[in-house]
Parts: C-alpha cells; structure tokens; sequence
C-alpha cells in the first residue's frame, strides 16, 4: 500500500516456522526495483513461565487439611489455562481460565488433597501448570517446580506433630533459660533497658520462624495455644520497653516503670513455663496411651501362645511365637521410658522385667524339650501380662474419671457464663429503654454523637495506621515502631468502647491514647534533633492532623459526659431500682470467678485470660452499678457493655481451653479424624499419637511461681532459692521430671 503522497509503503507478511527473507520491490517506468534482502528468523513460541511460592520440598498433610499455593504466571503471547498437575496430570477445578487475553495470572489458593483426589499413604509430586494460546504450533504448557506432597495418615500425622512439639519444647526451654540467667536490671539507664527490649526480637525469633513453618498447622492445636499465650506476653514486654523508656536516653529509669518491666517479664516467663508443662504434658500422655494399647495387643499375643503351647504346637513356631512377644515388651519398654518416671512407669518396668526373665526360663524349657514346664512358665507370664495390662488400664480408668467430673464442671461453668452474658446484656437494654424514654430528643443526639465518634474513631485509626506503616516503610527506630504500633492498638481499645457506648471506658482509652500519641511524638522529635533535621517518612504535618482528631474525639466524649449528667429525677429513681438486679449479676460473676480459679488449677492446659476477663468483667460490673446507684444511665450502659463483652471473652478462652484437653484426652484421635478417622494403608510410622496427649490426664496445676534474680544477692541464692520454689506439690508420677527440668534449666 501506499500513501496518498506517494512517500510512504507499508505491508505485511505472516511469519512461517521456516526461515526466509523479505524485501520491497517498486516499479519505475515498469521496471522492477528490489530493495535490500532482509532475514526472517522466526522465533518458537516459548511455554508459559510458571512460578509456586511457598513450601519448598515435602509438605505433609492430612487428607482434609488445607495447604496454600501461591502461583504466577505469564506468556508472550497469553494464556488460556492454569491448573494444578499431580504427577503430570491434571487433577482439581482449573485455577484460571481467563476470557479475554491475559499474559499474566496469578493467585494464591487453598487445596486440600482430598480435592485432588489423593488419600492418605499416597505420596505424589504437585506442580501448577499453565497452557499459551499458540494457535501456529498448538496450545504449550509450562510448569512450575515441583512439590512433594505426602499425605499422612492418623500415625503419620502423630510422629510430624510429634516432632514439632518436641522441637517447640526445646526452643521454649531455651528462652526460659535466657531470662532465668540473665541480670534484671538489665541497665542503670532507660536508654540500657529500651535496648534490652529490643534484643528480646531476637530471642523470641525462632519461635517466630516456627510458626511460619508450621502455618495453619498450628491453628486449634495444643502448640498454638502455648504459642499464642508466650506471644502475647512477650509482645507486650518487648513494646512497654519501647514505650517506658527513651532509645539512647542516659536518665535513670522510674521505679513504676521498672516495677511494671519486671512484672510483664514475670508473665512472659510464667507463659513460657505454663505452655513448657502442657507441651511435655501432652507428650507424656502420648506415650502412656501407646502403652495402654501395646498391653492390650501383648495381652492377646501372649493367650494365643498359652494355647498354642497347650495344644502342641511344633517348638520352632513356639519359640518363633516368644519373639514375637519378646518384641512386643521391648516396644512397651521402650514407650514407657517416653513417660515421667513416677509410680506407673516403675509398675510398667518392673512387670516387663518379671516377664522378659519368664520368656527367657519359657524359651530353655522349649529348647530342652521340657513342655511342662514351659506350661507352668506360661500361666506366670499370662498372669505377669495380665497384671500389667490391668495396671495400666486402671490408671487410665481413674484418669478418665478425673476428667470426666473436670469437664462436667467447666460445662456448668461455660452455661453460666453464657447466661450471665445474656442477663447483663438485657439488663443493659432495660436501662437504654428508661433513659431513650425519658427524653427522645435528648436520646436522639446523644445516638447522633456516638455514631460520629465512631467516624472520628476510624479515622484516627486511619491516619495512626498509615503513620505507623510509613515509620515500617521507612526502617525508623524500632522504638518508635513499637510506640506507633502500642497507640494504634490503644486507638482499637477506644474504637471498641465506642462501639459498646462505654462513656467511662471510651474516656479512659482516649487518655490512654492520647498518651500514646504524645509519646510517638516525642521520639520524633528526639530522632529530629538527633538527626539535625526530620528524619525520612512520617512527620509534622501527620502527626497534627492524629493530634487533631484526637482533640475533635475529645470534645465529642465531653459533649457525651455533660448529656449524661442531665437526666430527669424520674429516670434517675427508675434507674437506681435496678441497682439490685446488677448486684445479683455481680453476686454471680463472684461465684463464676471462683469456680473458674478451681477449674485452671485443675487444668494441665491453663486457660489463657480466663480468669483475667472475670477479673475486669466483675469490675466492669461494679462500676455499672455505682452508676446506677448514682441515677445515671449512661455511664451504667456502657460498663454492662463491657462487663458482658468480658463474659463473653471468659467463655471463649474456656471453651478454647477445653478444646484443648480434648486433644489430650484423645490421644491423638483429632489427628485420626481429620485423616478420616482410620489408619489408612499406606500410613507412616508406628505407635500410637504423641501429638495430642492421651486419655484422659487430669493432673494439679504444675505452675510454679519463678523469683526475679534481682531479689537475690548472690547468684548461688537465687539458684537455691528457684530449687526450693520448684518443689510444690504435683503427682508423684510428675515430681522427679518437673525437678529435674528445672536443674538443667538453672545450670544451663
């Protein structure tokens, strides 16, 4: 073709997979004019670029666990499918089928392998694959690396489990020992103690990388639950020492301030201790359950040799029977020595001692053709087997018991809980009905101010959370990450007390906030001076407009204050007669506090804020009913709000706890279910289930109170003295273990 003015050609030609040439040809007084030859390389399309984030090598899940996939991939020329590919085959609902051109996709997808068709025992590669929309040559496909996949049955699931509580436990130990050994004070300065804080990331990291590893994993299990409770209390150390102190500061740190350091640091390691104990805890009723099945099949196996023996059975299959059982005691032998030493663990290795001597005396007698007394040999072994399995049965029978009158009781605890929640949240309608009656219009604004605190709330978050990503994005100090990071959760505790129409709470967390805030300031202002000029990210203008929004929050909540002073004295009598009510539900919460106290004592697994969410529910309660003595309604709402979200809360870490137990009262029976429930074929490993504890352990609380170093001179009295405070009371079958862990722990 060409142009109108005759200066410019163009055209087009389709590329073949053959190589060739092109070249122009005009014609002038009609003759041909070719044009220089050019090349024509053509190009094979390439196969789609396939990339898989995520675990690298084996993943090993249960047949209806959910893992992640993280894919992407791109072509030239684009893409018409993704799949995932289990051998090379396709299995699964196809990942992406874009309708429209697309030279990119990429998503993050949750399988589990019963989605794919796999079952337990199987263990297959798994790739994502995607496919171009090459018309020339035909449609390509490019894959990603390749993923091991083993999907474990109820025994394989036990021994990974296993294998990561043990390694949980180890790493807990660790950290222990760290903070049991080292010197608290850790500084004459608050500069020295900010630093310290800071050093703690360290320590805690490879519980950190832990969790990474495990992921999901850990979600509901009794791992998760150790880990929650030292996260918690360790985050709240790390980030008081950021904000109690000045970074670089060379002034003496407060004594409150050090008081309250050593305090968080008391939790931190009373959570390390506790979640220490539930873990080996859990371990030691694993292997007591192998144990209770292994006497069952050792029982049986040694009643088919007695008849065998009397029935006359050649002497080679007789002895070949011997070792059969001989095994069997060792596996028994070997379970057993997994469990604390204590009274049942000295009955098991007495009884297996009693009966591999009688299989040794069985076998000669085999051996020297004396079959009568092989006979005789055999009545004591059944008797020695029967004794053992019956001991350990009964154990595990008593146990059961124990737990059984635990959950009955922490069942009637959660009911009561719930009722509570209930009672006090229609006692709260009550009073917001007298005092919306009293004066509609009055209600109306005080409904208007509270839905635009809500608004400012937001924002404040809003502008405190891009405050404190930007000091992320910019690697400020870690101080005042930490700082930024405590308001923004502060400014969450005001949203939430915005939420329930909490006046009195609502006012003490925008102090609390505002605090907060002024504090985060401060160290900006610090880092300024220190860098002789602003530092990169966040600054001035940011913090005026959280500082603002503050003040804005401020006036809206004094507003709220004056409108709850004006009620009528009709609405104040009607009010203050409801006082009773909420003394009953106060009464209750009494009662519900020490019933809960009895239940965690008795529990191997404490329940983590259980009792803290009583504690603040009761006071919660109280200050509802000096507001309705007073007359006044809206203060009274808003602690009954509060006092039944902490119900609520109690209840939650109660049946969080209980799950918990079950784990361990199962034995490993969760790993069972989520696998279906059998051992399919094609399972790994043998023995029973370490993971989730065993039958029924009801033990004492093992929670030992652990003194500061710092109340001791001498570091020879403080070892004594941690010594002597680890022998409080605890089964006999858990005092030697629990003495000698903590001697190790204190000459680390």
């Amino acid at each position: 073709a060409v142009d109108p003015s005759g200066r410019v050609l163009s055209g087009s030609f389709t590329i073949r997979p053959e190589p060739g040439s092109w070249n122009l040809v005009t014609y002038r007084g009609g003759v041909s004019l070719p044009s220089e030859r050019f090349p024509i390389v053509p190009e094979s399309d390439l196969a789609p670029e396939v990339m898989l984030s995520g675990p690298e090598g084996r993943i090993e899940v249960a047949v209806d666990e959910a893992f992640e996939l993280a894919w992407q991939a791109a072509d030239d020329f684009g893409l018409v499918k993704v799949e995932i590919h289990i051998d090379e085959e396709a299995r699964g609902r196809v990942l992406a089928s874009p309708r429209e051109r697309a030279v990119e996709l990429r998503d993050t997808v949750r399988v589990r392998p019963a989605d794919l068709g796999l079952r337990a025992g199987d263990r297959v590669d798994l790739s994502v694959a995607a496919w171009d929309n090459d018309a020339v040559s035909g449609s390509k496909v490019g894959r990603s690396r390749v993923v091991q996949v083993q999907v474990l049955g109820a025994s394989g699931l036990a021994q990974r489990d296993d294998g990561r509580r043990r390694k949980l436990l180890t790493m807990m130990v660790d950290v222990l020992a760290s903070h049991l050994e080292e010197a608290f004070p850790p500084g004459d300065s608050q500069g020295e103690v900010a630093s310290w804080g800071e050093g703690l990331v360290g320590r805690y990291a490879p519980l950190d990388a832990l969790v990474d590893e495990a992921g999901r994993g850990l979600e509901g299990s009794i791992d998760g639950a150790a880990l929650a409770a030292v996260a918690r209390t360790a985050r709240e150390l790390i980030r008081y020492t950021q904000v109690a102190y000045l970074p670089g500061s060379a002034k003496a740190p407060s004594d409150d301030a050090l008081m309250m350091t050593g305090r968080l640091r008391e939790a931190a390691i009373v959570a390390l201790e506790d979640g220490i104990i539930a873990l080996d805890l859990t371990l030691q009723v694993a292997a007591q359950r192998v144990v209770t099945e292994q006497t069952k099949d050792l029982r049986m196996a040694a009643q088919n040799l007695a008849e065998e023996l009397a029935g006359g059975a050649e002497a080679a299959e007789l002895l070949a029977r011997l070792d059969t059982l001989e095994r069997m005691l060792n596996k028994v032998r070997e379970n057993a020595a997994r469990m604390s030493e204590g009274s049942l663990r000295e009955f098991i290795n007495a009884r297996v001692d009693l009966a591999d001597a009688l299989i040794a005396d069985i076998r000669s007698a085999i051996q020297a053709g004396d079959l009568d007394e092989a006979r005789e040999l055999m009545e004591r072994l059944g008797t020695a087997v029967e004794e053992l399995a019956k001991g350990v049965e009964d154990n595990l029978a008593r146990q059961q018991r124990e737990e059984s009158d635990l959950q009955e009781a922490a069942e009637s605890l959660e009911k009561e809980l719930e009722s509570l929640e209930k009672d006090q949240r229609a006692l709260q309608e009550q009073v917001a009905a007298v005092r919306e009656r009293s004066d509609a219009q009055a209600a109306e604004q005080i409904e208007d101010r509270w839905a635009e605190l809500e608004r400012r709330v937001d924002r404040l978050q809003e502008l405190g959370g891009a405050y404190a990503t930007g000091l992320v994005k910019f690697d400020r100090s870690f101080g005042e990450r930490e700082r930024a990071a405590d308001a923004v959760e502060i400014g969450g505790r005001l949203d939430g007390a915005v939420a329930r129409k909490d006046l009195s709470g609502s006012r003490r967390a925008h102090e609390e906030a505002g605090r907060a805030w002024d504090g985060v300031d401060g160290l900006r202002e610090f880092e300024t001076m220190r860098r002789d000029g602003p530092p990169p990210g966040p600054g001035l203008s940011q913090m005026t407009a959280i500082v603002n929004e503050l003040a804005a929050i401020g006036e809206l909540l004094e507003d709220q204050a004056r409108a709850a002073q004006s009620v009528t004295a009709e609405t104040r009598q009607q009010v203050q007669q409801m006082r009773e009510q909420q003394q009953a539900i106060e009464q209750r919460l009494g009662a519900a506090r020490s019933a809960a106290k009895q239940i965690a004592e008795s529990m191997p697994i404490r329940p983590d804020g259980l009792e803290e969410a009583l504690e603040d529910a009761q006071a919660e309660a109280g200050q509802a009913g000096t507001a309705l003595e007073k007359g006044a309604p809206m203060p009274a709402e808003g602690s009954m709000g509060s006092a039944a979200q902490r119900i609520g809360d109690a209840a939650d870490a109660l049946k969080d706890a209980m799950n918990s137990l079950q784990q361990m009262q199962q034995g490993g029976e969760a790993s069972g279910e989520r696998s279906g429930g059998q051992q399919q074929e094609g399972d790994e490993g043998q023995g029973g289930d370490p993971d989730a504890g065993g039958e029924g352990m009801s033990v004492d609380s093992m929670r030992v109170e652990i003194p500061g170093a710092e109340e001791y001179v001498v570091p020879e009295e403080y070892r004594k003295a941690l010594l002597e405070g680890m022998q409080g009371d605890v089964p006999e079958e858990y005092r030697a273990l629990k003495k000698r862990y903590f001697e190790e722990l204190v000459h680390q």
